[in-house]
């Protein structure tokens, strides 16, 4: 059995312009086996303590939901509805040892079970004195108990901290969390030096170092409904909390430092099949998010799930590498999921006549997100007409 934690980089299209900064703890039971993610914990910045200035106006425009500086930051665990849509997700991953394993765990656990006690304590001695606590009450309040306490405050900052001496090197964000992490477990400096290409940006999970590689990860087990209440959409997706809920690399990492070198050969396949497995899985995980959402027909729900599941199986057989076929199983695998999205062009663009009444029936904005995610462009039927076929 091997132990892997990932220092992750969520790109824009989860996360705010700057990014964010996370870890991903996984472990892989052995040959044939999938390599299964445990948890995954971020440290997050409270909410806006004052969302309605102008200055915070004009910064959640941005995408910045959060203060810069003086408010306080809690450890979080990543949502798996972020982690399993198959992209924005970068990379290193460390191979760690089972002692190092459980040890991260268990600081997770109890700063998370810490910083809640504290954040809940001062929310309710607050409202005892008759005020309704912004983020930055709660912050002040747990400094001042602390203070008067003589003990060190259970919540600590989130901000960025510029001088022009050190730059950033004072900040206490996401990625300098991480990193904290990282080295509690003895994780080797020189190595976490490497994810710091600047002294002055180590606030900055964008500005990653070193080659953060893409990967992907999927999960398994009962979908959760919501439906939003302006717009009717409904959206399926998967939550820690449920029962039989797992999510493994759909991929294994090809970015690994360890101190064994077979550990990180019978991982590796060659470059070209990496970057066509890849795109294969980002479109294919993509493709499954839009069927499972789109607004059918009651009575296709059946073939809808019966096709979810044939994407699903296409992105699932990459999970596993057997190290004495691995060219030519990787090579099937990258055909199997080509010659599927090529199919799925044909019948969405009614190109020729077929039975499956999903692809054909889906919403015209459907097709054309399904295109867009295959690089493609949605024949509309002018369009189709005007070009001959």
């Amino acid at each position: 059995m091997r132990f892997f934690v990932t220092y992750c980089a969520m790109d824009q299209q989860l996360a705010n312009p700057l990014w964010h900064a996370c870890l991903v703890l996984s472990y892989w039971p052995g040959p044939g086996e999938k390599i299964e993610v445990t948890n995954s914990w971020g440290f997050y910045a409270a909410p806006m303590a004052n969302p309605n200035s102008n200055i915070n106006k004009i910064k959640k425009k941005l995408g910045f939901v959060f203060d810069f500086k003086g408010n306080y930051g809690h450890l979080m665990k990543e949502e798996v509805r972020f982690l399993d849509l198959g992209y924005g997700l970068c990379g290193v991953t460390f191979e760690i040892s089972l002692e190092q394993f459980m040890d991260l765990k268990k600081r997770c656990a109890d700063r998370m079970a810490i910083e809640n006690q504290a954040i809940q304590e001062a929310k309710e001695r607050l409202l005892k004195k008759g005020v309704v606590p912004t983020s930055i009450d709660i912050f002040h309040e747990e400094q001042r108990c602390a203070l008067q306490e003589n003990r060190k405050s259970r919540l600590g900052e989130f901000g960025f901290n510029y001088s022009i001496k050190n730059g950033f090197q004072d900040s206490n964000t996401c990625k300098t969390g991480a990193l904290q992490l990282l080295r509690e477990i003895g994780i080797d400096k020189e190595k976490l030096d490497n994810l710091i290409p600047s002294s002055r940006y180590v606030a900055f999970p964008r500005v990653g170092g070193g080659q953060l590689e893409q990967f992907h990860l999927h999960s398994t087990g009962p979908l959760q409904k919501h439906t939003s209440n302006r717009t009717g959409k409904v959206n399926f997706f998967r939550a820690w909390e449920n029962k039989g809920t797992k999510v493994y690399w759909t991929l294994p990492p090809q970015n690994i430092i360890s101190a064994e070198p077979e550990v990180i050969a019978y991982f590796s396949i060659p470059a070209e099949y990496a970057s066509r497995s890849k795109k294969s899985i980002r479109q294919l995980q993509g493709i499954e998010h839009e069927i499972r959402n789109a607004n059918l027909p009651a009575e296709l729900d059946a073939q809808r799930l019966q096709m979810a599941q044939q994407i699903c199986d296409l992105y699932e057989a990459f999970s596993r590498i057997n190290s004495t076929t691995k060219t030519d199983a990787i090579e099937a695998r990258v055909i199997a999921a080509e010659r599927f999205l090529d199919s799925l062009y044909v019948m969405i663009n009614d190109l020729e006549v077929n039975n499956n009444a999903v692809a054909t029936q889906l919403p015209v904005d459907v097709k054309k997100k399904i295109c867009e995610i295959m690089g493609q462009h949605f024949l509309s039927a002018t369009s189709t007409l005007s070009i001959g076929l």
